[in-house]
């Protein structure tokens, strides 16, 4: 306003107006001068004070997410409800023997080694070498001796070994020279078990059912009853051998085998896998036919080993795709060179046990195609060996170009249900695995992963300090981290069915609650959890109640195509959330920022958080670990502070 004033008291004095009248009028101007000088100052100021607000609203920020981060992420222990601690010597997972094969495998190709079984005259060939060292990483790990004579084969046929050479003097098989390294026992296939799911069944099946039908004449057309004694390689090597014999025992035992395997698990009561069926029925009828003979293919030529036929017959039954691409490099594998090569591998290495199984078929799973398919669901981390095994595949694709294997492998979580989860587990186990033995796979698998562990920390720290410092309670900021897990796994998995089916499907937890079956532990929505989903497919919507408690088993005691259709549908978000605790930030991180802003102690604030997440802490445990964390992102905090005083 002092402008135009100015001008109408220099309009006044030139109309020469009385001095007193103008010298009011000055007063008045240079009155509403200071007036305007003191609101200019007070905008200055208000705006300095403005900006030290915000500075000190940023700092106190910064500090709580800085804190929280740096303490949730401190201890990998205090990443995951899973115990973690017990797999680096083996208890209830061999992940930590894989990745530590991975490493070793990859230095060696790293170094040029030759992994090729050879037909060689010699007591020892280079890729005897790599084995060693393999079996040694495993150990290390605490797998036992057969355990890691099968994954260090495993892996080493993955990246590239062949499983057997020669006939007879000086012929090897990589899973025999894996068990004689390693010093572990001979043990038929009628003692290797199935994979779990739930329960589980031997290879005794198989080769029962095997042996069953060789008694009654069944596997061949010749019989042998009829054949003079002692000829020797007239047979073995020769046309009735290796034309006739050889090749319908091969194909005619694999396929009976699997089909024993695969009623055997249905006769469980568990879901029959096509994968694990075959690959015990190729090993049983690998123990009766020769491994080494020359066999005629479909073409004329003759194929070298029985693995082939075998497994052929074994993929076959089984269902499984003729073709498997690995994901993220598009290499193929002929499934049934590859479930033949596997099934010899069972056959010679050794006593394994049910942990070591487990941690095979996740080696196996780093293809596109059902059941070798890449894990999509969440998995525990006591698990994560595909990962391994992918990444090695990756780097060796590369040609051992760190940086582009790595960019590759980053994309690792576009396949999954809910991708940043899926590779803040992947960054947890392959640190952990570190601590046994480190290499250039954990130190690949760490570097893919850790811009998303960075960010879903990062994330987690700046939205539960924004949320607290508006009013929100730690209820309502962990409730809310949870419903987003809830509905990213909802949206992702109702996109990968609709993608499968060529349908639209929508797949919604409409309620999570306990069954409370188990006393005390129904509390834990993991342990003894129910839920109604919601499915719609193509418009027409259908509420699934007890999904877990009643609806499973009306499925199973029933043959209800269209109702078992829609458990399976409901089913693929069900199976992902249940297994929430592998991956605890949504807990650790606002506890961390609560405690860091006063609004109560550790213990009682690392309760409300433990309540309010139905999903994440749905195994014991994190009410703990989020005290530990709280605590030091306490101590993190008042050390920043000391800065400003």
């Amino acid at each position: 306003m002092a402008g135009p004033l100015k001008t109408e008291m220099c309009a006044y004095r030139q109309n020469s107006l009385p001095r007193g009248e103008e010298s009011r009028l000055g007063c008045i101007c240079l009155a509403l001068d200071f007036s305007a000088l003191g609101e200019k100052r007070y905008q200055r100021r208000r705006q300095v004070v403005n900006t030290e607000r915000a500075h000190k609203r940023r700092h106190i920020m910064n500090k709580e997410v800085i804190a929280a981060v740096m303490a949730a992420s401190s201890d990998l222990n205090l990443m995951t409800l899973d115990r973690i601690e017990a797999c680096t010597k083996g208890h209830g997972s061999l992940n930590m023997a894989v990745l530590g094969i991975t490493n070793v495998v990859a230095e060696e190709l790293q170094k040029g080694a030759d992994i090729a079984v050879k037909f060689a005259d010699s007591t020892e060939i280079p890729v005897d070498h790599v084995l060693s060292r393999a079996i040694v990483a495993a150990r290390e790990a605490g797998a036992d001796a057969a355990n890691a004579a099968l994954l260090s084969a495993a892996v080493l046929l993955m990246a590239g070994s062949n499983a057997q050479a020669g006939v007879p003097a000086g012929s090897r098989k990589l899973g025999g020279m894996a068990r004689i390294l390693a010093g572990a026992d001979r043990c038929g296939v009628a003692a290797l078990p199935s994979i779990k799911r739930g329960n589980k069944v031997s290879g005794f099946a198989a080769v029962q059912a095997i042996y069953q039908a060789l008694a009654e004449g069944k596997l061949t057309r010749i019989q042998g009853s009829r054949m003079p004694r002692g000829l020797g390689p007239v047979f073995g090597h020769g046309a009735l051998g290796e034309e006739i014999v050889i090749p319908e025992l091969a194909s005619n035992a694999a396929k009976v085998g699997t089909i024993a395997m695969l009623n055997a698990m249905s006769g469980a009561g568990i879901d029959p896998d096509p994968l694990s069926a075959a690959l015990l029925g190729s090993a049983a009828a690998l123990e009766i036919v020769h491994p080494d003979a020359w066999i005629p293919n479909e073409e004329g030529d003759f194929h070298r080993g029985a693995a082939y036929p075998v497994g052929k017959a074994a993929s076959e039954a089984a269902g499984l795709p003729k073709k498997l691409h690995v994901y993220g490099t598009d290499e193929e594998y002929d499934t049934a060179q590859l479930v033949g090569d596997v099934g010899l591998i069972l056959k010679d290495v050794g006593g394994v046990s049910l942990i070591g199984m487990v941690a095979l078929h996740d080696v196996l799973n780093i293809f596109k195609e059902a059941p070798f398919m890449l894990t999509q669901a969440a998995r525990s981390n006591a698990h994560h060996s595909e990962d391994a095994m992918l990444a090695l595949k990756t780097l060796q694709w590369c040609k051992f170009d760190f940086d582009r294997a790595v960019e590759i492998f980053s994309k690792r979580g576009e396949h999954s249900m809910d991708p940043e989860t899926t590779m803040v587990a992947v960054n947890t186990v392959a640190r952990k695995a570190e601590q046994v033995r480190r290499g250039p796979i954990t130190k690949m698998m760490i570097a893919a992963s850790e811009p998303i562990r960075t960010k879903a920390l990062y994330d987690r720290a700046k939205r539960a300090s924004r949320e607290l410092a508006d009013g929100a309670t730690l209820t309502s900021v962990v409730e809310g981290l949870d419903r987003d897990r809830q509905a990213l796994v909802e949206q992702r998995t109702s996109q990968m069915m609709s993608n499968a089916m060529g349908k639209a499907v929508s797949i919604r937890m409409v309620k999570a609650y306990s069954r409370n079956t188990k006393g005390k532990l129904s509390r834990w929505w993991g342990l003894d959890g129910d839920a109604d989903m919601e499915v719609a497919v193509d418009g027409k919507t259908v509420l699934l109640e007890k999904v877990v408690s009643e609806l499973t088993v009306k499925v199973a005691e029933s043959d209800d195509p269209e109702l078992r259709s829609l458990l399976f549908i409901a089913g693929r978000p069900l199976r992902e959330l249940l297994l929430g605790g592998n991956i605890i930030l949504n807990i650790t991180v606002p506890t961390a920022v609560a405690v860091i802003r006063a609004r109560g102690s550790a213990k009682e604030l690392a309760q409300i958080a433990e309540r309010a997440a139905y999903i994440t802490a749905g195994i014991p445990g994190a009410r703990q670990k989020a005290v530990e964390v709280a605590h030091l992102a306490e101590r993190i905090a008042q050390m920043l502070d000391s800065d400003d005083h």
